[in-house]
């Protein structure tokens, strides 16, 4: 009894990796949808010229981004992993450009 409730348990267990890297996104690794691309190209475009101006054109962000300066205000972060924008909601981000 105890061993059949061991296969079964590793069975189930093999189930649960194999439904998981089945359904893993893989939008990452074979780029974007082809649908996407007019959407990606316009964002692109507004970046450059909304945002690279303080934000980097590679999204690397202002030197000692972490550091407030004279006035107070943060310089803009990167708009990558290491920045911190990406937790902000959008109201408070937009206020905060805008303020």
């Amino acid at each position: 009894m105890r061993r059949a409730a061991i296969i079964a348990g590793v069975a189930s267990v093999c189930v649960l990796v194999a439904a998981g890297w089945l359904a893993w996104p893989r939008s990452a690794q074979d780029g974007p949808a082809p649908q996407m691309a007019a959407e990606i190209a316009e964002g692109r475009q507004l970046y450059a010229e909304f945002c690279a101006s303080c934000h980097g054109a590679n999204l690397e962000g202002q030197p000692d981004w972490q550091s407030p300066g004279p006035d107070g205000r943060l310089p803009a972060p990167p708009h990558d992993e290491t920045g911190h924008s990406w937790h902000h909601g959008d109201a408070l981000l937009i206020d905060y450009v805008f303020s």
